[in-house]
């Protein structure tokens, strides 16, 4: 991958309101980076970036130079700065990994400068969001397809591309990201199952659980009505009955204006 850049030659992304979100940011000052998304504050607690996934921490292969300039990258933007760390509303959801760091979005106090959007506009990061940490993925997802198109950081690797439903690999697994047109949507057992080629047995396949499904409804969303939409979808990839994903929130999908070619 490409040389790092200096925070100097960054594209900084500015953001004021920090929607769905704890709205009393907890102040601290960065003292040092443990990793590409982890740092501790000067109060000795670890805080983990939410909503990100840096391939130098989910891919044993990647380079070095990719996982050096990416702390560097992190580091340079807080290390020894104020920042503002907005958690979740819910006290009891989405505020902590199981390793007990702190999952927090973070701002600079001096410039409101957001980290999580400055990583996705170089490319050091991708999005990766959860059922308990959707917050943001849509503004995210524009800092990210924006730093592919221009083949940014980890965007320039091949491995690291968007792949397409009907052309996968013989053989995929870990987190990707995939997009497609689905085929047809059919609910067996209370699963949805969204389905990308005529063979279920072997094409792509999206399954949506009960309990999402349900929840889905409520707000007036019907996944079986998504026969024909052209989507991007991420999360890890399984096998059942072919490359399998299970979509454990809706901010895992990306409905796409037209087909990609």
């Amino acid at each position: 991958m490409g040389a790092g850049k200096k925070q100097s030659e960054m594209v900084l992304v500015s953001l004021s309101d920090v929607p769905d979100l704890k709205a009393n940011p907890t102040p601290v000052i960065a003292d040092s980076v443990i990793d590409p998304l982890t740092f501790m504050g000067r109060d000795g607690q670890v805080y983990r970036l939410s909503g990100l996934d840096s391939p130098a921490l989910s891919d044993p292969d990647a380079a070095p130079s990719f996982v050096e300039t990416s702390q560097s990258a992190l580091s340079d933007l807080i290390v020894g700065k104020s920042l503002l760390l907005y958690e979740t509303q819910d006290k009891d959801i989405g505020r902590q990994n199981h390793f007990g760091h702190r999952l927090v979005h973070v701002l600079r106090q001096d410039d409101k400068s957001w980290i999580q959007g400055t990583l996705l506009a170089n490319g050091f990061a991708r999005v990766r969001t959860t059922q308990f940490n959707p917050q943001l993925a849509s503004l995210m997802y524009t800092y990210e397809t924006k730093a592919r198109e221009q083949s940014l950081g980890l965007w320039q690797e091949s491995n690291y591309s968007v792949l397409k439903a009907d052309a996968l690999p013989d053989y995929v697994d870990g987190f990707q990201i995939i997009e497609g047109t689905i085929y047809s949507a059919s609910l067996v057992r209370n699963t949805i199952y969204l389905n990308f080629g005529q063979n279920w047995k072997e094409d792509f396949s999206i399954g949506i659980e009960p309990a999402l499904r349900r929840k889905l409804s409520k707000d007036n969303v019907s996944p079986q009505q998504w026969g024909g939409r052209n989507i991007r979808i991420r999360g890890p990839v399984r096998f059942y009955n072919g490359p399998f994903m299970d979509l454990t929130h809706p901010e895992q999908i990306e409905f796409l204006v037209k087909a990609q070619n």
